[in-house]
Parts: C-alpha cells; structure tokens; sequence
C-alpha cells in the first residue's frame, strides 16, 4: 500500500509542475518551492522544509483485524516522533477500510494532538475529494 500511495504523491508532484529534480530510484525530491519530499522509514513520506519536517505521513496496509492496534499504535509513535521535532507539522495516517474498527477509531481521536488527519487507504485510491483532501493538506 505504502508504495501505491508514494506513487500518487510523486504523479501529483510532477503533474503539478513541482519538482525541480528528482533521481530514479533516489527516496526524496526536490521541489521547485524549496521543499523536499523524502520517502522513506520513518515518517514513510516527510515533507521538509530548511530541513526542518513540515508534513509526515504514514501508511499502514494489511488486512489482519488481530493486528490492527499494534499498527496503529505504532503509527502514533513514528508521527509523535515528527510532532516532537516540529509540533507545527501536519501528520496523516492512511490506513485499511478494516482497519477502522471502533477501538483504532478511539485511539486515533485520543491522539488527535498527534495524529492530526486520517484516511483510509481506499479513500484515498477511490474518492477523488479525499485523495484532494489529502493533496491540500501537503500543500500539493
């Protein structure tokens, strides 16, 4: 999942005229707004500006609804790790439709200081106002 939603930003990058340099198979990009996008472990896709990160997303995939809190969880932990180096950065989590039980759901508003916008990984591949939605937020 990770890799279709990096596929998504980058198209949106280069569609929007944004990049100024990007290298096959190189895990960040140049924007021509001085930014840099880097895709990698943690945040999987950081938005850094002044090497200072801005924007922080993470994709959790997979379908095991016994592992879903353990996902989610250690979403929170790597978006807290962006909130403390920045507390003004946005944080989004983009998760599976299955992993939206009523327990995640909770943890997620619990930890909204955190984790300040989420999304489901279907949302954000089907429904062009989310996917949008998401674009904004990352200012793309």
């Amino acid at each position: 999942m990770e890799i279709v939603v990096q596929g998504i930003i980058r198209r949106r990058l280069r569609e929007s005229g944004l990049v100024s340099e990007e290298i096959d198979d190189k895990p960040h990009i140049a924007l021509t707004d001085h930014r840099e996008v880097v895709f990698a472990d943690e945040p999987d896709i950081g938005f850094y500006q002044n090497n200072k990160i801005i924007a922080a997303v993470e994709v959790k995939g997979g379908i095991d609804k016994a592992g879903v809190l353990e996902r989610v969880g250690a979403a929170i932990k790597s978006l807290s790790r962006s909130k403390e180096k920045n507390p003004d950065s946005v944080t989004i989590l983009i998760l599976q439709e299955v992993s939206m039980t009523s327990q995640s759901i909770q943890d997620l508003q619990t930890n909204q200081n955190t984790v300040n916008h989420w999304f489901t990984v279907e949302d954000v591949l089907e429904n062009e106002e989310k996917r949008k939605e998401v674009f904004t937020l990352l200012g793309i």
